[in-house]
């Protein structure tokens, strides 16, 4: 009993330190595409327009979400 109880517990304490980012696509102002990894192209495949993380100025705007 004391073996499970510790493996449950061992179990909750790495579920709650572990953490994910989630890679966010906006285009035209509008979310279009959200993943667990980051997607490596350098084109929108909605619009085509070159992806940005750091400018909030064009179409197209990556972010990155620690949860």
């Amino acid at each position: 009993m004391k073996k499970f109880l510790a493996t449950i517990l061992a179990i909750l304490y790495l579920a709650t330190t572990t953490g994910a980012t989630v890679h966010l696509h906006y285009c035209m102002g509008k979310l279009v595409e959200q993943n667990l990894w980051h997607n490596l192209k350098e084109k929108c495949g909605k619009c085509g327009m070159d992806k940005s993380e750091t400018n909030d100025n064009g179409c197209c705007k990556d972010e990155h979400k620690q949860l």
